[in-house]
């Protein structure tokens, strides 16, 4: 299927964008209210919404092995903020912080869209990726979550890790899960040169990425009389 690049600054670039300052909006007053059943019922209700859309791409023909199995990144990253919400676990806080924010935010401000631009697939895509955005930060106003010490580089290490299990998915599927096997369409100023250049440019941004997250923390914890 061929993958549909929105141009930044474009309409529909703004609408995307408007779509998701709404969604971001709902989903904190949603969870700002810090009521354990509602959480849980949200993260049912947003595997659900995940769920409606595997089965939507299939009645519409759009679900393909090599496009639709949720292995990149922002749909691992999806996937942890529901656990997140229901069973409130500090390894899926970190997920999503570490790679949901980074992901959210260059999928919204460089959209590649794989499936297609119908009103549902359009505002799945802005909506998923806004969740991983701003749940991070509900997480840790609300419900006091902070990253373990160090545990930017144990997640370095485990996206690294999944590395050459999803590679060998894409070269028996012909597929391109987290574009370990060919660059991605979209216009983004981290993807230097071509396969496979560009992924070690990605692997130096993601270890500075995962650092900057960190660091905030370090100062906010030794305030806090932790990691001391």
């Amino acid at each position: 299927m061929q993958h549909l690049i929105i141009e930044p600054l474009s309409s529909a670039w703004y609408m995307g964008l408007a779509i998701s300052i709404a969604s971001a909006i709902l989903l904190y007053y949603i969870l700002s209210k810090k009521n354990i059943n509602t959480d849980k019922k949200t993260g049912c209700i947003l595997f659900g919404i995940f769920l409606f859309n595997q089965l939507y791409l299939i009645f519409t023909s759009s679900w393909t092995l090599q496009e639709s199995i949720p292995l990149h990144l922002c749909n691992l990253s999806y996937i942890m903020s529901c656990l997140l919400l229901i069973y409130k676990k500090q390894f899926y806080f970190e997920w999503v912080l570490y790679f949901g924010i980074a992901s959210g935010i260059n999928a919204i401000l460089t959209p590649e869209l794989t499936h297609g631009t119908d009103i549902w697939k359009f505002s799945y895509f802005y909506i998923s990726h806004t969740l991983l955005i701003i749940l991070p930060f509900i997480m840790i106003k609300y419900y006091n979550f902070f990253p373990r010490q160090n545990s930017w580089l144990k997640f370095f290490i485990i996206i690294n890790a999944l590395v050459p299990f999803i590679y060998s998915i894409n070269v028996f599927l012909n597929s391109n899960y987290m574009y370990l096997n060919q660059k991605p369409e979209a216009n983004n100023p981290f993807l230097i040169g071509e396969w496979p250049w560009y992924i070690l440019g990605l692997e130096f941004v993601v270890f500075i990425f995962l650092l900057i997250i960190y660091m905030p923390f370090v100062f906010l914890n030794k305030k806090r009389n932790i990691w001391i």
